[in-house]
């Protein structure tokens, strides 16, 4: 049985104001230390590293199943077609989150690839955005970037660059968890599977357009995903009945921002070489204005300090800021800061 971390490191936003946030990416934790996945970004390790996850396994329908590294490396690897970029780094461990900044950032790339060991990059400034925006795995269900979330059940196993001993100098994450925050995160990942489950996969596509049921499916599920992430990190508020529909209220304006916002991508293949830099530009930069909108509106919203902490990862009212990492959107757009 192997065991994942998730370590992260600051980075600078793409957009002013430039605010440090978190890239996230994946690590075995013994072997020779070599095994890492990178996430659109880098993997490299210093002094401003934290380890913000530990895990070495995943419940699924109530089933404990304990982690393989074959199983993330698979995870990691985008899926092969023709409309898929081969032999380029940026998308070696992707996970099969197609268009970065899209369907996902770095956050849902390591979640995807953490998956078998059953953790999640949620301590990562910036993540409570990023998940708002992107939900826990990413958007799969996108009509010009389908991405959808292979989970490679079938492998067990370990690389053999994750086999050995753990380093002596290993923070152990695991140990500050209480068996009752275990049992709550790895019921929540089961609550996140059965919504996935949900979504349409790009062989049930009819088109490469949204639609007004396609639309208002897409706007349940956000929905859902916000009502999952709130019964895992503030319990307490389930039951107050005005902040719960002033926060699906919010959301449901997100996800119908964003959607029109995709609209403008229509009639476009897969993968990011496929979108012209003009229309991409657009797009992220309506993102952008959508992202802090967003925080605008929950800093509005009834959430107190320590909810709006725990929500977002901002506990007060400050510049709203971007969630796009600035050089991941330098190296794969070779988009400069704004």
């Amino acid at each position: 049985m192997g065991t994942l971390l998730i370590k992260a490191k600051p980075c600078f936003t793409w957009t002013r104001p430039y605010k440090k946030l978190d890239h996230a990416w994946v690590e075995c934790s013994s072997g020779t230390g070599k095994k890492k996945w990178g996430c659109f970004g880098h993997s490299v390790t210093d002094n401003e590293t934290r380890e913000i996850g530990k895990g070495s396994g995943v419940t699924v329908h109530g089933k404990f199943v304990p982690c393989s590294t074959v199983r993330a490396e698979a995870i990691s690897v985008p899926k092969q077609d023709k409309d898929t970029t081969e032999g380029d780094s940026i998308f070696e461990s992707c996970a099969n989150i197609r268009t970065y900044g899209l369907n996902g950032v770095c956050h849902q790339a390591a979640n995807r690839i953490a998956f078998p060991a059953g953790i999640l990059s949620q301590k990562a400034d910036g993540y409570g955005i990023s998940h708002c925006l992107f939900y826990t795995y990413g958007r799969v269900g996108i009509p010009c970037s389908w991405s959808t979330f292979f989970k490679h059940e079938k492998l067990t196993g370990d690389l053999q660059d994750c086999i050995g001993t753990e380093p002596t100098d290993a923070v152990d994450t695991e140990s500050t968890e209480s068996s009752a925050e275990r049992e709550s995160r790895l019921r929540y990942i089961d609550k996140v599977l059965e919504i996935y489950g949900k979504s349409p996969s790009n062989t049930d596509a009819s088109s490469d357009s949204y639609d007004r049921e396609f639309e208002d499916q897409q706007i349940l599920m956000g929905v859902e995903f916000l009502k999952a992430r709130v019964g895992y990190i503030l319990p307490e508020i389930v039951d107050d009945l005005d902040l719960m529909r002033e926060l699906e209220s919010i959301h449901i304006s997100l996800e119908k921002d964003f959607i029109e916002n995709v609209k403008q991508l229509k009639n476009v293949k897969q993968l990011n070489e496929a979108f012209s830099k003009e229309s991409l530009k657009r797009y992220f930069e309506e993102l952008d204005r959508i992202t802090k909108k967003l925080q605008a509106d929950l800093w509005d919203s009834k959430l107190n300090p320590d909810q709006c902490m725990a929500f977002l990862g901002v506990s007060a009212r400050s510049e709203p800021f971007s969630i796009l990492d600035r050089e991941i959107m330098k190296r794969i757009y070779g988009f400069e800061s704004l």
